[in-house]
Protein backbone atom coordinates (compact mmCIF):
# COMPACT_ATOMS: atom_id res chain seq x y z
CA UNK A 1 0.00 0.00 0.00
CA UNK A 2 1.35 3.40 -0.99
CA UNK A 3 2.10 5.91 1.73
CA UNK A 4 -0.09 9.02 1.61
CA UNK A 5 1.66 12.05 0.16
CA UNK A 6 1.14 15.43 1.80
CA UNK A 7 -0.63 18.24 -0.01
CA UNK A 8 2.52 20.39 0.19
CA UNK A 9 4.67 17.62 -1.33
CA UNK A 10 2.19 17.18 -4.20
CA UNK A 11 2.22 20.95 -4.82
CA UNK A 12 6.01 21.08 -4.81
CA UNK A 13 6.33 18.07 -7.12
CA UNK A 14 3.79 19.46 -9.59
CA UNK A 15 5.27 22.96 -9.57
CA UNK A 16 8.70 21.50 -10.23
CA UNK A 17 7.33 19.28 -13.00
CA UNK A 18 5.54 22.18 -14.69
CA UNK A 19 8.52 24.52 -14.44
CA UNK A 20 11.10 21.98 -15.62
CA UNK A 21 9.18 20.19 -18.35
CA UNK A 22 6.65 22.68 -19.70
CA UNK A 23 7.89 26.18 -19.08
CA UNK A 24 11.64 25.70 -18.73
CA UNK A 25 11.92 27.17 -15.23
CA UNK A 26 9.82 30.23 -15.96
CA UNK A 27 10.51 32.59 -13.08
CA UNK A 28 7.68 34.01 -11.05
CA UNK A 29 5.50 30.93 -11.44
CA UNK A 30 3.70 29.71 -8.34
CA UNK A 31 0.86 27.33 -7.47
CA UNK A 32 -1.80 29.87 -8.48
CA UNK A 33 -0.31 30.93 -11.83
CA UNK A 34 -2.82 30.45 -14.65
CA UNK A 35 -1.12 27.83 -16.80
CA UNK A 36 -3.16 28.70 -19.88
CA UNK A 37 -2.20 32.38 -19.62
CA UNK A 38 1.41 31.23 -19.18
CA UNK A 39 1.18 29.48 -22.55
CA UNK A 40 0.20 25.87 -21.91
CA UNK A 41 -1.28 24.21 -24.99
CA UNK A 42 -2.78 20.79 -25.77
CA UNK A 43 0.62 19.11 -26.27
CA UNK A 44 1.71 20.40 -22.87
CA UNK A 45 -1.45 19.01 -21.30
CA UNK A 46 -0.75 15.59 -22.81
CA UNK A 47 2.84 15.65 -21.53
CA UNK A 48 1.61 16.74 -18.12
CA UNK A 49 -0.94 13.92 -17.97
CA UNK A 50 1.74 11.34 -18.75
CA UNK A 51 4.09 12.80 -16.13
CA UNK A 52 1.35 12.96 -13.48
CA UNK A 53 0.23 9.38 -14.12
CA UNK A 54 3.80 8.11 -13.90
CA UNK A 55 4.87 10.17 -10.90
CA UNK A 56 1.75 9.68 -8.77
CA UNK A 57 0.60 6.25 -9.97
CA UNK A 58 -2.88 7.41 -10.92
CA UNK A 59 -4.99 7.39 -14.08
CA UNK A 60 -6.24 10.71 -15.39
CA UNK A 61 -9.43 9.92 -17.32
CA UNK A 62 -10.73 11.94 -20.24
CA UNK A 63 -13.40 13.34 -17.90
CA UNK A 64 -10.68 14.72 -15.60
CA UNK A 65 -9.07 16.70 -18.41
CA UNK A 66 -10.92 19.95 -17.91
CA UNK A 67 -9.80 23.56 -17.99
CA UNK A 68 -10.71 23.83 -14.31
CA UNK A 69 -8.46 20.88 -13.31
CA UNK A 70 -5.52 22.13 -15.39
CA UNK A 71 -5.78 25.88 -14.83
CA UNK A 72 -3.05 26.01 -12.13
CA UNK A 73 -0.69 23.83 -10.14
CA UNK A 74 -3.04 24.20 -7.16
CA UNK A 75 -5.93 22.85 -9.26
CA UNK A 76 -3.75 19.99 -10.49
CA UNK A 77 -2.78 19.14 -6.90
CA UNK A 78 -6.45 18.99 -5.89
CA UNK A 79 -7.17 16.66 -8.81
CA UNK A 80 -4.18 14.42 -7.97
CA UNK A 81 -5.28 14.21 -4.34
CA UNK A 82 -8.83 13.35 -5.35
CA UNK A 83 -7.72 10.68 -7.81
CA UNK A 84 -5.21 9.25 -5.33
CA UNK A 85 -7.83 8.78 -2.64
CA UNK A 86 -10.58 7.56 -4.97
CA UNK A 87 -8.45 4.59 -6.02
CA UNK A 88 -8.15 3.14 -2.50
Amino acid sequence: MARPVSHQKILQDLLSLVQEHLFESQSGMDAETDLFEAGMESMGIMQLIMQIEERFGIVVSDGDVTRQNFRSVAALAAMVERLSTSGE
